[in-house]
This record gives structure tokens, sequence and C-alpha cells, in this order.
């Protein structure tokens, strides 16, 4: 009875032997197969450029921003009606001080310049006649400046006496807040805002 068992314990082990080994196969051929459908995945995965991985989302608008009245803008345009005077009236005052020409150019007497006609250029060849490149160390302006709507309404005025090398600057201006700067400017039109070495030139 006991060899009997024993022969068949002896018969048994390598059939249990056998039946771990195609076991741990399957399982190891498995694994590599997982394996490699992981590596084709991320193989095949698209993947962002550079330039893609650095490029900011664009920003989005933003819900219920506050809108500005009429009045603001309008502000914010005369604010910079008066900014842009007292560049011109300071880059015209530098030229004048400086520019070594024996006879220096700033208007052709009796014309009023307007920032609706002509260029911007500093050349002399834009709305305004002077050649701010004529200026020791170049023009202080990077180019002329024009009123903020620049239409038949509202647009910068210039004219000057040759004679005396004088000028005058004008511009519109829109808002109420700013409006009564046009009466103490110490001109002669309570409706324009004037700026310059004489404010009787343009009537």
């Amino acid at each position: 009875m006991n060899k009997k068992l024993f022969n068949k314990g002896i018969i048994s082990i390598p059939i249990i032997l056998f039946s771990v080994i195609v076991i741990l196969a399957l399982a190891g051929g498995g694994y590599y197969w997982f394996q490699n459908q992981q590596n084709k995945i991320k193989t095949t995965a698209p993947t962002a450029s550079p330039k893609a991985q650095f490029q900011q989302p664009s920003p989005q608008p933003v819900a219920n921003a506050p809108q500005i009245s009429q009045e603001e803008e309008e502000e914010i345009d005369d604010a910079q009606r008066i900014s842009d005077i007292e560049a011109f009236k300071a880059a015209i005052a530098l030229y004048l001080a400086t520019t070594k020409e024996a006879n220096p150019i700033l208007c052709k007497n009796g014309i009023i310049y307007k920032s609706i006609t002509g260029s911007t250029a500093v050349d002399g060849t834009g709305w305004l006649p002077i050649n701010f490149e004529k200026t020791p160390g170049g023009s202080p302006l990077a180019k002329l400046y024009i009123d903020p709507l620049n239409d038949l309404g509202h647009y910068y005025g210039y004219a000057c006496d040759p004679q005396t090398l004088t000028f005058e600057l004008d511009a519109n201006l829109e808002s109420s807040n700013y409006k009564d700067l046009s009466s103490q400017d110490g001109g002669d039109n309570p409706n324009i805002y004037e700026a310059g070495t004489n404010l009787k030139i343009i009537h």
C-alpha cells in the first residue's frame, strides 16, 4: 500500500512542476504583452511641441467688465490732447533754443496747419512743418501727434509768426471737466485750448 502511494507521489511531482512552469510562462508572457502595449501607447501618443508647451492660454473676456461713460471717454481724450500739445510746445522750444540753423523755419506766414492733413513725419514733411531732426541729438518726438478723434470737429491746429519765431497750438476739448481750461489758458478764444508763445496768432 505504501509503495503504491509512493509511486503515485513520484509520478505526481513532475506533473506539478510542469504545471508550475506552464503557469509561470503564461504569467511572464502576459506581463511582457502588457508592457509592450504600454510602450506602444507612449510611442504613439501625440506630444506637444516645445512652442506649444510654453504658449500661454488666450485670455478670456472678463464677465461684466465695467463700462466707462461717454464723459469718461471724453476726459481721457482731453487729457491726451493736453499732453500732446504740451509735448509739441516743449519740442518746438527745444528746437528753437538749440538748432544751429541760421534761419529756423517754423511755418509759412498766414497758414494754419491741421493734424487732419499730412503725415506724422518729424522731418518737416508732416502736418506740422518743423524739421525736428535738425534738433541737436535728434528729434525729441518719434512722430507728430494727432488728435484722438482727428476729424473736422477735433484736430490739432498750429500757426506761427515767422518774423518773431512765435507760435500757437490749438485743440478742441470735449469733456465738461476739461472744457473750462479753454477759457483759462490766456488765449483769445474761450472755446479752444491754446498753448504756445503767442496766443493771438490763430483767431
